[in-house]
């Protein structure tokens, strides 16, 4: 049988068309083929940004007190304790502490929140890490266990103040601030279950910076455990 023949003008068409049709099959094949490779890349993110979130202290609820403490640092714990408090009702919480202290009113409201964070079933586990100081250590001895680093110091002492003014106004201030000395007392001493007496305890900090290391912390009742 003769072999048809087509016109040149049907034949070159045909040749165009099925070169085009090639050309977008390998386009497409392409496009399917750096769409896969983003997917990849986009899922290998995912998984990288899953990891590092699990790698943070945030997700193990660590918070970290590494500057003074203020009407600031404190808001900002509180906050960020309250919302993982409302996310992970009972769930275990950790306060690293390397602060020189600071403000003691400030200080007492972080020790009442987090009191009130354990009464909500929360186990908080206290870390001393360099320097545990003034009103830094008071919030401490919080913890329902409280760790000291090897090399970490508690510095003990009583509340600074200047008061100015009219006698009686002078004589205020120290009348509240031996009230602040007895709730600081009692927080020591209630921690420290019969390791140290309160007439010692007055004695190591009156007048004086009562610097420790961590053993003596531990001995004394500040600290349970040396890290």
């Amino acid at each position: 049988m003769a072999a048809i023949e087509l016109p040149q003008d049907l034949s070159e068409g045909l040749v165009s068309f099925f070169k085009e049709l090639t050309r977008k099959e390998a386009a497409q094949a392409k496009q399917q083929e750096a769409d896969l490779i983003a997917a990849d890349i986009l899922a290998r993110k995912a998984v990288r940004e899953e990891n590092e979130l699990l790698a943070t202290d945030r997700y193990y609820m660590i918070f970290h007190l590494n500057e003074e403490v203020n009407s600031y640092s404190a808001k900002t714990l509180v906050e960020e304790m309250s919302k993982w408090a409302r996310m992970c009702p009972a769930e275990p919480l950790t306060l690293r502490i390397n602060s020189p202290g600071g403000d003691i009113l400030s200080g007492f409201m972080l020790f009442d929140f987090l009191r009130g964070l354990q009464n909500q079933g929360h186990h908080i586990t206290t870390v001393a890490f360099g320097t545990a100081a003034s009103m830094a250590g008071v919030i401490f001895q919080v913890g329902d266990k409280r760790i000291i680093g090897e090399n970490a110091h508690l510095l003990v002492h009583e509340a600074t103040f200047r008061a100015a003014g009219s006698f009686g106004k002078v004589e205020d201030e120290v009348k509240f601030v031996k009230m602040l000395h007895e709730r600081i007392m009692d927080i020591f001493i209630r921690k420290a279950q019969g390791k140290i007496t309160r007439e010692q305890f007055e004695a190591g900090w009156k007048r004086t910076d009562w610097w420790m290391g961590a053993e003596e912390a531990v001995r004394l009742g500040f600290a349970d455990e040396v890290l």
